[in-house]
Order: structure tokens, then sequence, then C-alpha cells
């Protein structure tokens, strides 16, 4: 499963999680 966290610095975070 594919994610996106938004991070205080507003930068894109993908993170995979199973």
């Amino acid at each position: 499963m594919l994610s996106i966290v938004y991070k205080p610095s507003k930068q894109k975070l993908f993170v995979i999680t199973a």
C-alpha cells in the first residue's frame, strides 16, 4: 500500500507499507 505523508517542512514523503 502506498501512503503519502505530508511533513511540516512541506515535503512529500512516500512511505510503502505492507
